[in-house]
């Protein structure tokens, strides 16, 4: 007779010794793996490492064999001076010269992570540095001048002094337009940016553009600009070194809108943008907000401050309703915010909030500046309130 019991052990260590081998198969496999991740880690970052060494020792020979006090008899090639003891590496490191001969390093352009102080980047792949010069990256990786914000290569440039300028540069049929404010002015009108495919860069030299506190502007969606993406190809919005202030009786400073009959969307970015919007009212019994983003992306760089008015449901509002609505904060954004608000709407509203929310369409809302902000629920909306700079 066969014992059973005996059987049943004899089955089970075989059992046994399976799993064990097959766990410490897995687990080498596991730590060959997680090993090999790791190496391959170290690896790149060693070659970075050691790709950034090579380039200082060459900005180093620069500095010591250049008869030119901008090193550009000695650079090597590829490299780009961006003014300023600034200098961009063929692989798009960044470099300040400080004190003669120390060098810092300032960190990639193409790297949103270690995107220097004072740039911006869009999605076409320019780049924007401090000194306000624009840099493409070409099919082959190559880094090429492409001109400055006040000056850039293939756009109509205009000097904008009033909301006449304004109304001339429309009539203009360039696509690409370079707006140069050249002074602080009033406008009036509501300021319908609505042309096919259309590409503005907006350099404001620092300047102030103030809306009317004419009731000529009381219609119910009175909004200083709107900027709205028209026609086949995305249209692009970007806005350096500018102030806004609204007048009384504008219910938004900006809108960012798709309009649902076109391919286009609206892409924008802020670099250096200032908005007030204390003195904004709402007409017919109705609120408004400083920035309104109707399914559109917008990115912000480096200085941004927004105050709200007293009679704002939202100093930012997120509106998903056509397709998907994206709006970031940079790394290197240095942000200012005032709740001018009235108490209920504080109570009731988030600062930024979500609205017209499609279930179909996501809201991206990603802060990676220093200001610190928490997740909230008001009155069944989501969004953010402030807390405080960390």
């Amino acid at each position: 007779m066969i014992n059973t019991k005996k059987q049943k052990q004899g089955i089970s260590l075989i059992v046994l010794v399976i799993t064990i081998i097959v766990v410490i198969i897995l687990s080498g496999v596991i730590i060959l793996n997680l090993s090999g991740t790791n190496l391959i880690g170290k690896a790149q970052e060693a070659r970075y490492k050691t790709q950034k060494a090579l380039e200082k020792e060459a900005l180093t020979f620069a500095i010591a064999n250049s008869i030119d006090e901008n090193l550009d008899d000695a650079l090597p090639n590829g490299w780009i001076n961006d003014g300023n003891k600034t200098y961009i590496s063929s692989t798009g490191n960044v470099y300040k010269i400080q004190n003669g001969e120390e060098i810092v390093d300032s960190g990639n352009i193409t790297d949103d992570d270690t995107l220097p102080t004072g740039w911006s980047k869009d999605k076409n792949k320019t780049y924007f540095s401090s000194t306000g010069n624009i840099y493409k990256i070409q099919n082959d990786s190559k880094i090429s001048e492409a001109g400055n914000i006040a000056n850039p290569d293939g756009y109509k440039v205009f000097e904008i002094s009033s909301q006449s300028d304004i109304y001339d540069a429309f009539d203009d049929p360039a696509k690409k337009q370079c707006w140069n404010i050249v002074d602080d002015f009033t406008i009036s009108d509501y300021i319908y940016v609505h042309q096919d495919s259309f590409d503005l860069i907006i350099n404001g030299n620092n300047h102030t553009i103030y809306g009317s506190n004419d009731e000529a502007t009381t219609t119910s969606s009175a909004s200083m600009f709107n900027f709205v993406g028209v026609g086949d190809n995305d249209n692009y919005f970007r806005l350096f070194n500018i102030n806004l202030v609204s007048g009384e009786h504008y219910r938004y400073v900006f809108q960012f809108v798709k309009n649902d009959s076109f391919n286009a969307n609206p892409i924008a970015m802020l670099s250096n943008v200032s908005i007030d919007h204390s003195k904004g009212l709402s007409l017919n019994n109705k609120y408004g907000a400083a920035i309104v983003c109707n399914s559109s992306d917008v990115k912000v760089y480096n200085n941004f401050s927004i105050t709200s008015g007293e009679r704002a449901w939202a100093a930012i509002d997120l509106d998903n309703s056509i397709r998907n609505v994206s709006f970031t904060f940079a790394k290197n954004a240095s942000i200012s915010m005032v709740d001018n608000r009235s108490q209920d709407k504080k109570d009731s509203e988030p600062f930024i909030g979500f609205s017209n929310e499609n279930s179909n369409n996501t809201i991206s809302f990603v802060n990676n500046s220093s200001f610190v902000m928490t997740s909230v629920i008001k009155n069944g909306k989501s969004g953010y309130d402030l807390i405080s700079n960390s």
